[in-house]
């Protein structure tokens, strides 16, 4: 846990909150609300809830919600409840109970306190979507010209994906660094205006060169690919008119083997894979070639 977040959690501890014991069944569950930023459910994890329901080993621990007058929001216990709605057994559980909260304060405590198993960065970035201006327009058909999503679907490219894109294709060195849980705070707080023109224009850019995304379009597929090119055209953008940049990165659709160098993630083929661009887009120019984005 970071030092910000040990210090949220001491102020979180000083909100009042109040225990109860209650049967929770379907019923009751038809009344709570679930907020739009938790995480997807992991089907897994509902099941195994499930399966321990039937088998009467269910362990009643502990839901936490927000009570705001009369109305109650869910923070932290979807996959229980979801199961025990999906069984229709009710079960006696521990509530947790928060009294006025914030949407800001309910996100910190769910952030904190809960118990995901098997972590993903989606599940964090979801939190920041209707909060953050810029995140919002990459969500948005009517400003973004490739389609984004927060789920997975075959004709899109899912939101963390697009935003390690962008957070690898502003490098000016040959590596890759991914968005963690603990880098991806600072790197909200850096997304601003410029980052998100940025990588618009090159999306724009990208899509003309290879159409929309797909599951069998193999340069949406592979980060590797899409950000190598877009640190490329970072350097190079104010050298090339838009027609030359897109004739040039077209060749690489149909070359083999930088589609296998794409699938792995090591540095060492990351830079073979990246000197082999080069090669191919500079192939038959003596003079303005596009330039390295490193200090070779």
């Amino acid at each position: 846990m970071s030092e910000d977040e040990k210090k949220l959690l001491q102020e979180l501890k000083k909100i009042p909150r109040k225990y109860k014991t209650i049967k929770i069944d379907k019923e009751w569950i038809s009344t709570v609300k679930k907020p739009g930023w938790q995480r997807d459910l992991y089907r897994s994890r509902v099941n195994a809830f499930i399966n321990h329901i039937k088998n009467e080993t269910f362990y009643p621990s502990t839901i936490t919600v927000n009570r705001v007058d009369d109305e109650i929001t869910l923070i932290d216990g979807q996959h229980k409840i979801e199961a025990i709605d999906e069984t229709g057994i009710g079960q006696q559980m521990d509530l947790k109970i928060y009294e006025n909260l914030t949407d800001e304060q309910a996100k910190a405590i769910y952030i904190i306190e809960n118990d995901v198993k098997g972590h993903r960065i989606i599940d964090d970035v979801k939190l920041y979507v209707g909060s953050h201006d810029w995140l919002d327009a990459v969500l948005d058909e009517s400003m973004f010209p490739i389609n984004v999503n927060v789920g997975i679907t075959s004709n899109s490219i899912r939101i963390d994906r697009m935003l390690n894109i962008l957070s690898n294709g502003l490098f000016t060195t040959i590596t890759r660094r991914n968005l963690s849980r603990k880098r991806l705070r600072e790197f909200m707080e850096e997304f601003d205006a410029d980052k998100f023109r940025n990588l618009k224009d090159f999306c724009i850019l990208y899509k003309k060169c290879f159409g929309d995304p797909s599951k069998d379009n193999w340069v949406y597929t592979r980060n590797t690919v899409m950000f190598t090119l877009m640190r490329i055209w970072m350097k190079n953008k104010d050298n090339f008119n838009e027609e030359t940049i897109i004739h040039c990165f077209k060749e690489i659709e149909n070359r083999a083997s930088v589609r296998q160098d794409a699938v792995s993630v090591d540095v060492a083929t990351l830079e073979i894979m990246t000197r082999k661009i080069y090669r191919i887009i500079n192939k038959g120019r003596s003079v303005n070639k596009f330039e390295y984005f490193w200090e070779d």
